[in-house]
């Protein structure tokens, strides 16, 4: 009996060594107000006596979550907080010890754990009753039944080593490993939905609305650097959710009424004909973001480079403008800006409502306008890669199409050269590799030059939805334009002998500088 104990504990101490500990500190999910959870279980047809069985609080809810309570930013109460479950605790078709309902399959596990100890201890007892009986029916040593009183004390023995192993396996096993009796499988909880971080507000979805931060704070960086998080936390709780995000004024923050502490940047000007106007990080004018008189403001950034790169010192060299997709084939410039080396701010305007609504020929023939930009190209050379501005550095600006990254967005960051060609034959150009003929020929301004691609890309709405509309251009429509090369490649301009402009076959209306040769 002592070796076989020796054995069974020796094999418990080995499996729990192998059995790897699970952690359960901060569970991976989103923190539910209880109303919110209830009214959503509602939704889900969840019977109304099986509510609230799915609001968990518990300690891995209370790490999670910061405590039992939160502020409603909305209704400025405070309500219970915890973990939701997408449907009700599960109803077992047999009793056991009076209950039917748990929570999940570790919990029915962890309740028929303690349930087996029960009946173990009473078999235990059981098996000592008998045993005693069998010894005193059995008489003694002397009468003669020597086996039957051996084999009663065996059982006996056996009884109560039985009964120990049974009352103190919690012991043991806790001892051992505490999971082992702290059994929990992992829970599913309903993931809360919350408004992704933007920089604009204008890139929020439109039932979503915001709030300022406060009356006398406009921006997180008016805020103390010493206890910033708190502050917001605490601006956070007393906001006011009642703004559009098309409302939000420029220069300010707002709170996301579902962004659990997020802000965005406001872009509304108060009249029409301004547009909002963020200067670019890249620049070193500290200027305060402003409403100015124009039709297009734009903030230009490309990715920080550890070595020399073409994009560090010039991002757009030279010319930059407005240019209308017509639905006739036709491309048409309504007005530019010329940049310096070193300017990343852009700003274009004098384009009246008249020449707007008219440019296409008609109200109707115009399906939007994009940006065409050169974009530089200054880098290499016959001693290989160089910084821009090295004499032995060389390489022939690139004009590129740029479009907003989605339909009313104040971020450009989508090449629809490439997104053209992509449109058009159904396969996306190879605009990464060096020296590709797709780099070359697919991914730049000219490629949706052409009159027959222009007719076809211009009734095209995934096209169409990556444009500036005439009510943007008219009121005042400002962008980020982020250029990095993965989308914006430099080009092999001697295989395209310069035919990269975005006048490439529709020359007649551009500027000189941006004809196509």
């Amino acid at each position: 009996m002592k070796k076989y104990l020796r054995l069974a504990i020796f094999a418990l101490i080995v499996g729990a060594w192998l059995l790897p500990i699970p952690t359960y500190a901060q569970l991976d999910t989103r923190c539910f107000l209880q109303n919110d959870c209830l009214q959503l279980r509602k939704d889900m047809m969840v019977s109304d006596n099986k509510l609230q069985e799915g609001f968990y609080q518990g300690p891995d809810s209370i790490t999670a979550c910061g405590g039992t309570e939160k502020i409603n930013p909305v209704s400025k109460q405070s309500e219970k907080v915890g973990f939701c479950l997408p449907a009700g605790q599960t109803e077992t078709n047999i009793t056991f010890g009076n209950k039917k309902n748990f929570l999940h399959l570790g919990d029915f596990i962890q309740f028929i754990y303690g349930y087996g100890i029960i009946i173990a201890s009473i078999l235990a007892v059981v098996m000592i009753i008998l045993g005693g009986v069998q010894y005193m029916a059995s008489g003694s040593m002397l009468s003669g039944k020597k086996d039957q009183v051996n084999g009663a004390k065996k059982r006996i023995a056996g009884g109560v080593i039985g009964l120990t192993i049974a009352l103190l396996s919690y012991t043991i096993l806790s001892t051992i490993n505490p999971q082992l009796v702290a059994f929990r499988l992992p829970q599913i909880w309903m993931i809360n939905t919350i408004a992704e971080p933007v920089e604009y507000c204008t890139d929020l979805k439109n039932d979503e609305l915001v709030a300022p931060l406060g009356t006398a704070v406009e921006r997180t960086e008016d805020l103390p650097k010493e206890n910033r998080k708190s502050a917001l936390a605490s601006l956070y709780e007393r906001a006011n959710f009642t703004q559009a995000p098309k409302e939000a004024k420029c220069g300010n923050e707002f709170f996301i009424q579902k962004g659990n502490g997020f802000t965005c940047r406001g872009v509304a000007c108060p009249r029409k004909g301004e547009a909002c106007h963020y200067p670019s990080p890249l620049s070193n004018n500290a200027k305060e973001p402003s409403c100015v008189t124009a039709n297009f403001t734009a903030s230009l950034s490309a990715p920080a480079r550890i070595m020399c790169g073409d994009l560090e010192s010039t991002i757009i060299d030279g010319e930059m403008g407005i240019i209308a997709l017509c639905k006739s084939g036709e491309i048409h410039y309504l007005g530019g800006d010329d940049l310096e080396e070193g300017d990343f701010e852009i700003r274009i305007g004098g384009i009246s409502d008249a020449k707007i609504d008219s440019i296409c020929g008609s109200y109707s023939g115009l399906s939007g306008f994009y940006i065409g930009a050169q974009i530089n190209d200054e880098g290499g050379g016959f001693l290989g890669k160089q910084c821009p501005g090295n004499s032995f550095s060389a390489g022939e600006d690139d004009w590129h199409a740029i479009g907003l990254t989605a339909p009313g967005s104040n971020t450009c960051s989508v090449n629809l050269g490439s997104l053209g060609f992509e449109l058009l034959f159904s396969k996306k150009p190879d605009c990464e590799s060096r020296g590709s003929y797709d780099r070359t020929w697919n991914c730049n301004c000219g490629t949706i030059s052409g009159n027959d691609r222009v007719k076809k890309l211009a009734t095209n709405p995934d096209f169409i939805k990556h444009l500036i509309t005439r009510e943007e251009l008219k009121q005042g429509k400002f962008c980020k334009i982020h250029i990095s090369r993965n989308d914006f490649p430099d080009i092999d301009n001697n295989a395209l002998k310069d035919q990269t402009s975005c006048y490439a076959n529709n020359s007649e209306s551009a500027p000189l500088s941006m004809r196509g040769t």
